[in-house]
């Protein structure tokens, strides 16, 4: 077998190597081209999915917080500073509710 590999590769000549390594450098080319786009695909769809399941939950998160910190607590806290507490408590009680927590 091994006589016979070397006779082939012998009658090819320097143009038939030549040309058979051409051809094994673009196959391999190939098939890393192709193992890189499904990596690609397969990162993009993990992305999706977390992107998918995660953001509405963190706005939806973030509007809440905006109006916890928002103007009546403020508006409470500089008219009587002692109303502070209850004002907090009272905002927490009707975000709480909106989450489902109480």
């Amino acid at each position: 077998m091994v006589a016979s590999v070397a006779m082939v590769m012998e009658r090819l000549g320097i143009r038939g190597r030549l040309l058979m390594a051409f051809i094994a450098t673009s196959a391999l080319a190939v098939l890393a081209t192709a193992a890189a786009l499904y990596a690609f695909v397969e990162v993009g769809s993990a992305v999706e999915r977390i992107t998918e399941s995660r953001v509405p939950a963190a706005i939806s998160s973030l509007k809440l917080s905006r109006q916890a910190v928002g103007r009546p607590i403020r508006r409470a806290a500089q008219a009587e500073p002692g109303n502070l507490e209850a004002a907090l408590a009272k905002s927490l009680v009707f975000h709480g509710s909106l989450l489902g927590c109480g």
